[in-house]
C-alpha cells in the first residue's frame, strides 16, 4: 500500500493529540501524521505537504473548516476530507456535500465510525489506482499499436521498440504480453503476415520484393514463416489464387 500523509487540524491541541493517538495509523499506509492548532497556517501545511487525508474541525477561530475544505478541493486533486463538529447542524453538512467531503462526524470521534471512514478512504483509493493504470495501460497500446502500424515496412525489433518506449526490453516484453496475450515477435509477425496475404492478392511484386518490403532480410526465411502461417509457401499461395480465377 502507497504510503500517505495525514493532518489533523483542530484549535484545540487535545483533540489534536487524542486524533492522532486514537488508531494505528500505519495500518491504513499512513506513515506521516502532521497536527496543526492554527487553522491559517494549515494552509501552507496543505500546499506543503500535500496530504491524502485532512481531518479538519469546523468551527476555529481564524478559518474554519469548510473554508479549509474549500482551499483543498481548489489546491490538491483527490485528497480524502472529514469534517468533524461538536454541533449537528444542517447547514455545514448541506455546505460539506457542496464541497464533496467525504465524511461528516460528529465529537466525540469514535474509534469504530473513524475506521469506517478510512476503510472508505482505501476502497476509494483503491479504485483510483485501478483506474490510473488501467487508463495507462489503454493508452500504452494504442501508442504501440499505431507504432507497429507506421513500421510494419520495417524490421521491428524488441531492443528498437522497447527504447523508444523507454522500456528495458525485459519489461516492454512483460508488459507486452500481459496486454496482447501473446509475445511481441510472435504478434509482429502475424500482423506482417496478414500484409503479406494482401500484398500476394493485390499487387505484382514478386516474392523477393514482398519479402524485402516486410523487413525480411532472408528470403526463405519469410517463406518459412509464410508456409507455417498459411499452410503453403508463398509462391504456392500466389499460384492458388491464379487457379482459382482460372
Amino acid at each position: 500500500m502507497k504510503k500517505q500523509t495525514l493532518l489533523i487540524i483542530d484549535d484545540e491541541q487535545n483533540v489534536c493529540s487524542r486524533i492522532k493517538n486514537i488508531l494505528d495509523w500505519k495500518k491504513y499506509g499512513i506513515s506521516n501524521v502532521i497536527t496543526s492548532i492554527n487553522s491559517r497556517e494549515s494552509l501552507s501545511l496543505i500546499k506543503m505537504h500535500k496530504p491524502q487525508i485532512v481531518i479538519t474541525d469546523i468551527l476555529m477561530k481564524n478559518i474554519n473548516g469548510l473554508d479549509v475544505a474549500a482551499f483543498i478541493r481548489k489546491n490538491l486533486d483527490d485528497c480524502f476530507i472529514i469534517l468533524i463538529s461538536a454541533y449537528k447542524n444542517f447547514e455545514y453538512a448541506r455546505k460539506a456535500i457542496d464541497l464533496a467531503v467525504d465524511a461528516y462526524i460528529i465529537k466525540p470521534v469514535s474509534i469504530n465510525l473513524l475506521e469506517e471512514k478510512l476503510n472508505m478512504f482505501n476502497k476509494k483509493l483503491s479504485e483510483n489506482s485501478f483506474g490510473d493504470e488501467f487508463s495507462k495501460r489503454y493508452q500504452l497500446r494504442l501508442s504501440i499499436d499505431q507504432y507497429i502500424s507506421e513500421n510494419l515496412y520495417k524490421k521491428i525489433t524488441l531492443n528498437n521498440i522497447s527504447a523508444d518506449f523507454y522500456f528495458s526490453p525485459q519489461h516492454f516484453s512483460k508488459l507486452f504480453k500481459e496486454m496482447y496475450d501473446i509475445n511481441f515477435i510472435e504478434y509482429t509477425i502475424k500482423l506482417k503476415m496478414v500484409k503479406a496475404v494482401d500484398l500476394l492478392e493485390n499487387s505484382n511484386y514478386s516474392i523477393g520484393l514482398i519479402s524485402d518490403k516486410l523487413g525480411f532480410s532472408d528470403y526463405r526465411y519469410f517463406s518459412r514463416i509464410f508456409k507455417n502461417q498459411h499452410g503453403l509457401s508463398p509462391l504456392r499461395f500466389r499460384k492458388h489464387l491464379y487457379e482459382k480465377i482460372d
